[in-house]
């Protein structure tokens, strides 16, 4: 009889009946804990992130210096400066009958390149009103760390008009860029 029961649960195996279920036995599940899913799932998004951690090392690997340094900005944001980045060095103005101008020099106090810089000279009247603002690029870009550029400025007004003038500099996008006034006084 143990030869005839083996016999079937062969036949009921390849035909696809479970044994256990054909004589009325039915099979306990094992339910897994709620834990172990969580921790399947932690594992798979690690696994997920070291993947995508590795690709982005091997692209900026692989990519041009300008991505790289463009990727490092957006992620860390701007370096920091100590003090002033630019050092007014030279300011002297000229004035005719019938125009005013205004000339002066910036030294790059910092330790890198300073690109698209530019001088904003506000010319104020008698009364002391706003007359004009002018904006004028820097005779160098980018201006290198410990090097000079100029600004020149001539703006078609009688003398009488201007009454004084005042200089701050900026980003062509609009940031200012903080300078001192490093110019010797003359006796």
């Amino acid at each position: 009889m143990d030869d005839a029961k083996k016999a079937e649960e062969v036949k009921a195996s390849v035909v696809g009946v479970d044994p256990f279920q054909a004589e009325g036995v039915v099979p306990r599940l094992r339910r897994r804990p709620a834990w172990l899913g969580v921790l399947a799932a932690l594992g798979s998004a690690v696994l997920s992130l070291g993947g995508l951690a590795s690709l982005m090392v091997l692209v900026l690997a692989l990519a041009p210096s300008s991505w790289v340094e463009a990727t490092a900005y957006f992620l860390q944001g701007p370096t920091p400066r100590e003090g002033p980045a630019l050092s007014l060095t030279f300011l002297d103005d000229v004035r005719s009958g019938d125009w005013f101008a205004v000339k002066g020099k910036v030294l790059n106090r910092t330790t890198e390149n300073l690109v698209q810089v530019e001088a904003v000279l506000k010319l104020y009247g008698a009364s002391g009103a706003l007359l004009n603002t002018l904006v004028v690029p820097l005779s160098r870009d980018p201006l290198p760390p410990n090097e000079e550029a100029e600004f020149r400025v001539t703006f078609p007004r009688s003398r009488s008009e201007i009454s004084g003038y005042s200089v701050a500099f900026k980003e062509r996008g609009g940031a200012p860029v903080a300078h001192r006034d490093a110019r010797t006084r003359q006796p």
